[in-house]
């Protein structure tokens, strides 16, 4: 028998599962996982888009920096 949520009664196991004990993307900008998560995923959002606007640049044929 495979594991059920304790909420929601979906099974677990899914790709895309929704945890109804830990906040997603948009939810841990807001604040709802605290203050330092917040800070963290902020960070962190901000480092992949830096990386994803330098890969792109270099994939155009830009010298970069």
């Amino acid at each position: 028998m495979t594991e059920r949520c304790r909420e929601c009664g979906r099974p677990l196991g899914y790709l895309m599962q929704e945890h109804h004990d830990k906040p997603g993307l948009i939810d841990s900008l807001r604040g709802e996982g605290g203050e330092a998560w917040r800070v963290f995923v902020t960070i962190a959002v901000c480092v992949l888009v830096v990386l994803a606007i330098t890969g792109a640049s270099q994939l155009v044929g830009g010298s970069g920096l």
